[in-house]
C-alpha cells in the first residue's frame, strides 16, 4: 500500500526470563516456538536465531526455532506446535508470515507474538508492537494477553485488513511480475490507473442490500495497512465488529490529499469514504481478486466476509 500511494503521487508528476526481568506472558517451563520467514526484512533475519538463543536460556524455558522455506511452511509449524501444546508461537516476518501463523492458532489457547521483520508490519502496528527486535523480545516477558477477534472472506481466514478493487488488481499484478520493487511498482500503478474503471458493487450489509461504484472496498479489523496508513483511524480488534471502508472514485488532484488523510488519521473524513461499522458482509459476483493482510487471492464466487470475535490471544505490551 505504501508503494500504492507513492505510485499515485507519481501521477501527479522463552518461555521463560529475559535476562533477570519478571516475566507476565512467558513464564517458566511454558513452550515457545520461534517461526523466522528468513526472507523478511530484506534478509534481514538471517542472524536472528543466534540473536534469540542468547537472550533465552534454556534452563528457564522450552523453545525451539525454524526458519520456514516456503509459502505455506510457517502454518505447518504453527500447527505442530498446537497439537504439541506450545503456549506461545512467535512469528518473526512481515503481515504474510503473521498471517500464517496466526491463522492456525485461531480457536486454540496457543498464543500469537510477533516480531516485525517485513516492510510494512499493519497488524503489529496496529497492536503497538514495536519494530526494534530487542524491545518485541520484552514483550514475551513484560506484554499481556489481549483476546482479538478474527475474520473470514468465505473460509479463508484473515487477521488484519482485506480488500478488493484497484489495490487488489494491484496486487495481483505484482505478483506475476519477473522483476519487482519499488520503481517496478509505480511504474505498474501508473499504467493501471490511467485505463481503471471503478466497479459497480452490490453486497448485504447485516443483511441489508446495498449498491454503490467504488475505486477501492476495504474489510478492516485492524486500523492500517502497514507504514502507519491509517485506513480504519476507530479500528478495535476486540470489538466483535469490523469496518467496511469504501473509496469512490477521486480526480487526481485529490491525491495528495487522500494521501495526508491515510497518514493522518483521517481518511473517514474525506467526502470520497463511506465507512461503515459491521458484522456481515456478502459481495455479490463470481469473480473477485483480493488481498487479504496483503497477500493475493482470487475467489471464483460470491463474497462472504465475517467477523467471529475473541478467537485469537495475542502477546501485546
Amino acid at each position: 500500500m505504501k508503494y500504492l500511494l507513492i505510485g499515485l503521487l507519481f501521477l501527479l508528476g522463552c518461555s521463560g526470563r529475559i535476562h533477570e526481568e519478571s516475566p507476565h506472558i512467558v513464564s517458566q517451563k511454558k513452550k515457545v516456538r520461534f517461526i523466522i520467514n528468513p526472507c523478511s526484512g530484506q534478509g534481514k533475519t538471517q542472524h536472528l536465531a543466534s540473536r534469540i538463543s542468547r537472550k533465552f536460556h534454556p534452563k528457564h524455558c522450552e523453545y525451539d526455532i525454524y526458519l520456514t522455506k516456503g509459502r505455506g511452511d510457517a502454518t505447518l509449524l504453527a500447527n505442530e506446535a498446537v497439537d504439541m501444546g506450545y503456549d506461545v508461537v512467535v512469528a518473526v516476518g512481515g503481515d504474510g508470515t503473521v498471517n500464517e501463523v496466526g491463522k492456525a492458532l485461531i480457536n486454540t489457547s496457543t498464543a500469537l507474538a510477533i516480531i516485525p521483520r517485513g516492510s510494512g508490519n499493519g497488524f503489529a502496528r496496529s497492536l503497538k508492537i514495536p519494530s526494534q527486535i530487542d524491545a518485541a523480545l520484552k514483550i514475551l516477558a513484560r506484554g499481556h494477553m489481549l483476546n482479538i477477534d478474527t475474520m473470514t472472506i468465505n473460509d479463508t481466514p484473515f487477521l488484519g485488513v482485506a480488500g478488493t478493487g484497484f489495490d487488489a488488481l494491484i496486487g495481483h499484478k505484482f505478483a506475476d511480475l519477473e522483476k519487482r520493487g519499488p520503481a517496478a511498482y509505480v511504474k505498474l500503478i501508473n499504467e493501471e490507473y490511467k485505463e481503471y474503471v471503478p466497479e459497480h458493487y452490490t453486497l448485504e450489509i447485516d443483511g441489508a442490500p446495498y449498491d454503490t461504484d467504488a475505486f477501492m472496498i476495504t474489510f478492516a479489523n485492524t486500523n492500517q495497512y502497514g507504514n502507519n496508513l491509517l485506513i480504519d483511524p476507530l479500528a478495535k480488534v476486540d470489538d466483535g465488529s469490523f469496518e467496511l471502508v469504501m473509496i469512490s472514485e477521486f480526480p487526481q488532484w485529490a491525491i495528495p490529499e487522500l494521501v495526508l488523510r491515510l497518514f493522518g488519521g483521517q481518511i473517514d473524513r474525506s467526502p470520497y469514504t463511506e465507512t461503515k461499522s459491521c458484522k456481515q458482509v456478502t459481495l455479490k459476483g463470481k469473480e473477485h481478486l483480493v488481498h487479504l493482510d496483503g497477500e493475493p487471492h482470487h475467489f471464483h464466487e460470491e463474497l462472504k466476509v465475517q467477523i467471529h470475535p475473541h478467537t485469537l490471544n495475542v502477546v501485546v505490551p
